[in-house]
Parts: structure tokens; sequence; C-alpha cells
């Protein structure tokens, strides 16, 4: 059972945890919570609903990026295994005979000559090929790994600019308030609060 996050309550890390609500651990939570200036109530984190939502969303796309990756990886290596596995399952069926001079002299049809000698020719350029091939899987990791990181700094900037856009918008309301307050006191100083 799926545990109801109420956006206008307070949830510790342990409380997070315990109900299953993101997918991280409590270190994990805890530098979160210190990065981002998580409020403090009796010396423990406490997250709003809204933010455990939003760290919810975070790590499960992160999970399922990551799952991806894995996913192309081992794809990819099953594909180069495969295909260097067709290079080396290479039958040629010869028939070999042996004379007393231990010369081994071979039989073999025209069509299997020349499979005979686009294998010992092709050879050297096969093996450049899948050399290759593992330079450009080896790349595309890197790729992934940067691409990975450079979305977790994504995550994290929009995280910090969403915080920031909530501080503002509570200072917006905090000074419309004070003005209000203002614009009511000196209404009653100069009398106008009065009906006549």
């Amino acid at each position: 059972m799926e545990h109801e996050i109420k956006k206008d309550g307070f949830y510790s890390v342990l409380e997070i945890l315990d109900y299953g609500l993101v997918n991280a651990s409590e270190r994990t939570l805890q530098n979160y919570a210190k990065k981002y200036n998580i409020r403090k109530i009796d010396n423990f984190y406490r997250f709003t609903g809204h933010q455990v939502i939003i760290l919810r969303n975070t790590y499960e796309k992160r999970a399922k990026n990551k799952a991806k990756k894995i996913e192309m990886a081992e794809r990819n290596e099953r594909l180069l295994v495969e295909k260097m596995a067709s290079i080396k399952d290479v039958d040629l069926n010869l028939k070999i005979d042996a004379t007393d001079d231990e010369t081994i002299t071979e039989i073999f049809t025209v069509e299997e000559h020349e499979q005979l000698q686009s294998l010992v020719y092709g050879e050297p350029s096969k093996i450049k090929y899948v050399e290759k091939l593992i330079d450009t899987i080896e790349d595309y990791r890197n790729q992934i790994t940067y691409l990975g990181k450079s979305l977790e700094r994504k995550d994290e900037q929009m995280t910090v600019l969403i915080h920031s856009i909530k501080d503002s918008l509570e200072t917006i309301k905090e000074t419309q308030k004070n003005m209000q307050q203002r614009n009511f006191i000196e209404a009653k100083e100069k009398g106008l609060d009065k009906k006549e």
C-alpha cells in the first residue's frame, strides 16, 4: 500500500524511508536536505509534502535513466560478442590428407578456396573493425556517463530554482501583507476607517 503524500504535511528523513516515499538512502536525503537548506524542526530535517514529491520524481527519473543506460550498454556488449563469435565461427569443412613426409595436402572446392582466401586476407580488417567497434562503445559509455552527470546537475539547478522562486513568492506575500497593515494603520491615524 502506497502512502499518500500530503502536500502541506511535514516528513522527516526516517518517515520518508519508512513509508518508502523516495527510493534513496538516509545519507542521500540528509545531504540533499543540508545542501538545499531544508527546514530543521527539533534537530531533524523536515521536508514538506511538495518537496517529497519533487524528490520522488527526481529520483525516479534518475533510476529510469540509469536502468536505460545499463540496458543499452548490455545490448551493445551482447551485439559485439555476437559479432565477434560470428567472425570466429567460419566453418570451411576442409578435407585434409596427410602424407609420409608430414606435409598436409588439403582438397577443397573453388567456393571453399574463395572462402578461405576471404577469411585469411579479410581477418586483419575484421579485427580492426571489431577494435573500432569496441572504441565506439567505450566512447558511447563515456558520453552516457557525461550526459547522466549533466542531467543530474540540471535537476539540481532546477530544484534550486524552484526553491528560489518559492522563497521569492513568500517574500512578496510577506511584503504585501506588511504594506496592507501599514496602509490600515495610516488610515486609522487619519480617521479614514470610520464610516460617516
